[in-house]
């Protein structure tokens, strides 16, 4: 008779509705994030694949960034945004089924393009593990880091150019790398930038550096920089990746570079490249 009820109630729990998007495990995460950080009213969760590990980076705010949405859900009246870099299915941790679908429309919290609060976000760092369990990574940097040198030398002629290319991609791990080039007062610039996401409607194509993905902006200014024998672009965009409009060039800051006549590249310090 126990065995009995006991087999019913299995097929009793797994029969009940589910009333959210969140799995177990990252919902006790939200719970602690919520109790422990009341003042926030957003929580803005991105998932991404990097070296090699599942992550999510939870992020606790005041305003809501239009361009980290791809869903929403209002969970114990704080506006959960949802946002990932690729199309892998991470439905076992959020069900997107459940989330709002994000169409542009303004919500009933702060928007970061509207609203003059202000606030120091504060950032977690998750590990998606096999069990679907999430792992808090107290120092990220310890898990996240390159295991092997970036080596390349496809695309970029020049040699200096192509050293800081690498030694970039190494020494900063993200989702893809931005490689812009620009003409101004006579002079030719060369910008490296990590980002999460790329403009479609900008792009002049990309290349992959040691299996890393490189976007090229300003391919008209790179001269006889680049091999653009392997440089790749489709209408569909890039697969795999997501896209936005990218209006601020400066922000999250890049590496700035100047091209000298004579090739040698030179490395430019903020206040030399600030306006460029």
């Amino acid at each position: 008779m126990k065995k009995i009820f006991f087999i019913f109630f299995i097929l009793l729990t797994s029969c009940i509705a589910k009333d959210g998007p969140f799995s177990p495990s990252l919902a006790m995460v939200l719970d602690g994030i919520i109790n422990e950080n009341p003042e926030y009213n957003v929580i803005q969760i991105q998932a991404s694949k990097l070296e090699g590990h599942e992550l999510l980076f939870i992020t606790c705010l005041y305003n809501y960034n239009p361009k980290m949405i791809e869903g929403y859900y209002i969970y114990k009246n704080k506006l959960v945004t949802y946002f990932q870099t690729d199309e892998t299915d991470r439905s076992n941790i959020i069900d997107s089924n459940f989330l709002h679908k994000y169409e542009g429309e303004k919500l009933s919290y702060n928007c970061i393009y509207s609203s003059n609060v202000t606030s120091e976000p504060r950032l977690n760092v998750y590990e998606i593990r096999k069990d679907s369990k999430l792992a808090l990574l107290k120092r990220p940097e310890k898990t996240l880091y390159r295991k092997n040198k970036i080596k390349g030398n496809n695309v970029v002629i020049n040699k200096q150019l192509n050293e800081f290319v690498n030694s970039y991609i190494y020494n900063n791990i993200d989702v893809l790398y931005e490689l812009r080039f620009k003409k101004m007062n006579g002079k030719h610039y060369a910008i490296i930038r990590s980002m999460i996401y790329y403009d479609k409607n900008k792009y002049d194509g990309y290349f992959l550096r040691d299996g890393h993905l490189i976007v090229i902006y300003g391919i008209e200014a790179s001269e006889n920089l680049l091999d653009k024998t392997w440089i790749k672009k489709s209408k569909l965009g890039i697969p795999n990746f997501k896209y936005r409009t990218i209006d601020e060039w400066n922000y999250p800051y890049p590496m700035k570079l100047e091209i000298l006549p004579n090739g040698d590249v030179k490395e430019l310090s903020l206040s030399e490249g600030f306006a460029i």
